[in-house]
């Protein structure tokens, strides 16, 4: 059993999962690829990346729905594997029957606590790879997912206009507006008062000292 699990989104891991998936199929493995039913966000049927990139899935709410299907397969490939409340149980007995499982899903929610029960397949798996995202406000890698609306829900199927990867500082920093620039005080010069000659006051006359003079 095999595992790429992320805290980010926009890690690339249904991109790993396809790529693994036509890897087994180039080699004549039968593949099945399994995506959560209420995802539809690039396709009603199909498993999708971001960038467009398509393959044949089957759809489900919980994993028992493929019934004993999936034994017809040499290869399962799980996307989206934090929503499946039954994936410990259908990667372990697909595993012990002989099967290749890949398990595609996030590790972590917006809170950055165990999505789901992605984490309880870690002991039990042969390989776990942990991709990292880049982190949409700095430029390095993200590993966590930063949630940018006030929804509080747990299971919240969104893209960019809801969830953004985040590196630890850009997560942790609080989103508050910018404080406004401080203002320069405003220096007051004054100016030189120009008057014409006319309204210029007449001089006034010296003032005499001593006595008069005698005529």
């Amino acid at each position: 059993m095999a595992r790429s699990p992320s805290p980010a989104i926009r890690s690339g891991k249904t991109t790993e999962l396809l790529r693994r998936t036509r890897r087994f199929a180039l080699a004549q493995r039968r593949c099945l690829v399994v995506k959560f039913a209420a995802d539809t966000r690039y396709s009603e049927c199909d498993a999708a990346t971001h960038d467009g990139v398509t393959h044949t899935a089957r759809s489900a709410g919980v994993l028992s729905e493929l019934g004993e299907d999936w034994r017809d397969f040499d290869v399962i490939s799980v996307d989206e594997g934090q929503f499946f409340p039954d994936v410990v149980e259908f990667a372990e007995a697909a595993a012990c029957a002989g099967k290749t499982v890949l398990v595609c899903g996030l590790d972590a929610d917006f809170r950055r606590r165990p999505f789901g029960r992605i984490l309880e397949l870690v002991p039990l798996s042969e390989k776990v790879d942990k991709l990292t995202a880049v982190c949409a406000e700095c430029g390095r890698d993200a590993s966590f997912t930063k949630r940018v609306t006030t929804d509080e829900a747990l299971e919240v199927i969104g893209g960019w206009e809801a969830y953004r990867p985040a590196c630890r500082p850009c997560f942790v920093r609080r989103d508050e507006p910018e404080p406004a620039p401080a203002r320069t005080p405003t220096k007051v010069r004054a100016l030189p008062v120009h008057r014409d000659a006319a309204d210029s006051p007449e001089p006034s006359s010296p003032a005499s000292t001593g006595d008069a003079c005698p005529e």
